[in-house]
């Protein structure tokens, strides 16, 4: 009877850290989703910026993909990055962080007189940058 009385009482515990995991499962999940699409939009713009026949406005369109893909990012890391217990993942996020905001200025600032070339010259870095920091973002976070 003791046995049962104690296999009854850690019940409610058993089932609660089964929550908090698949919990903690689907936000990583979504987060490493997120992280995807950011990584689809950013490589769109890359290729967009590295073929001759592109135009400024194709490029900054896909930058403004690049900004979405980043606020849906940062909305769901944004209770994440609060908790995160490593300081590699939060210096990543703020890496990220600085890397987009660099990479947004910089394209917003392309004058509409530039060729496409002078364009791709002006962001490569700034593309190697936020490239480079997702990539620590994702590992970070163990996404696939």
């Amino acid at each position: 009877m003791k046995r049962f009385n104690f296999v009854f009482a850690l019940l409610p515990l058993v089932l609660l850290t089964g929550c908090v995991i698949g919990t903690v499962r689907g936000k990583q999940a979504e987060l490493c989703s997120n992280l995807a699409t950011l990584n689809r939009a950013i490589a769109t713009l890359n290729q967009i910026a590295s073929i001759s026949t592109s135009s400024v406005d194709a490029l900054r369109q896909a930058e403004e993909r690049v900004s979405q893909a980043y606020r849906e990012f940062r909305n769901t890391a944004k209770d994440d990055a609060q908790e995160a217990k490593a300081d590699d993942l939060e210096k990543a996020y703020k890496d990220l962080e600085k890397a987009y905001e660099d990479l947004d200025k910089k394209v917003k600032n392309i004058p509409d007189s530039s060729t496409v070339a002078q364009a791709r010259a002006a962001i490569s870095e700034n593309l190697a940058t936020t490239e480079s920091a997702l990539t620590q973002v994702k590992s970070g976070l163990r996404c696939p």
